[in-house]
């Protein structure tokens, strides 16, 4: 009775201590081609210089370890990304990450998330600088439907005023999430196999 009750402990403590590694987040890969397809606000600035139809691509890696069910409706510090955006002849290196969080009804979990991208390039026409590549996805990161999932923002500066243009983008967009190390899996798969040997023992009885 007392080897079935250790074999039990160990089975559970082995498969309990190895779940939340399993379930923890990890490093994310996004990728996207496609092209313009206008103005996602009534500011088409930005169109001077990326018309419809400016072939678009980026690719991004950042840490998922904000992205849960029950985010608070609020905005977060993603942490550092790094990746790269390219617009036409345009290329700016992504290097930070950050998170809003937005629900309806009140339901306490998250419908969507808007993930905004920052970093360095090119100064575009009338002072343009990149405010922002913006992703409106759901706690999966599957995007959300809609002209205006994915847009490139830039800010023009005119005196201490700073006027913001959006260019959507359409096109594929891919995510790679992280992949268990196969060791993990064989542990944990060894304490559920534990667990289901001492369940069956305790149930049957010594013999």
């Amino acid at each position: 009775m007392r080897s079935s009750i250790s074999l039990q402990a160990l089975a559970l403590a082995t498969a309990l201590a190895l779940l939340p590694a399993l379930a923890s987040a990890g490093p994310v890969a996004g990728s996207f081609s496609g092209s313009v397809t206008g103005a996602a606000t009534s500011n088409a600035s930005v169109l001077t210089d990326f018309p419809v139809g400016t072939s678009a691509t980026f690719n991004v890696s950042f840490d998922d370890s904000l992205l849960t069910p029950n985010l608070p409706v609020t905005g977060f510090d993603l942490g550092p990304a790094s990746g790269q955006l390219v617009l036409g002849a345009g290329v700016w290196q992504l290097d930070h990450g950050y998170i809003a969080s937005y629900q309806y009804q009140f339901t306490g979990e998250v419908d969507w998330y808007q993930l905004r991208f920052t970093g360095t390039g090119p100064i575009i026409t009338n002072g343009g600088e990149l405010f922002g590549l913006f992703l409106q996805v759901t706690p999966d990161l599957q995007l959300v439907a809609g002209p205006s999932s994915i847009v490139a923002g830039f800010g023009y500066a005119t005196g201490n005023v700073t006027s913001y243009s959006y260019a959507s983008l359409g096109g594929e967009f891919n995510v790679t999430h992280p992949v268990p190390e196969p060791t993990s899996l064989g542990l944990t798969g060894l304490g559920l196999v534990g667990l289901r040997l001492a369940r069956r023992r305790r149930l049957t009885g010594p013999r």
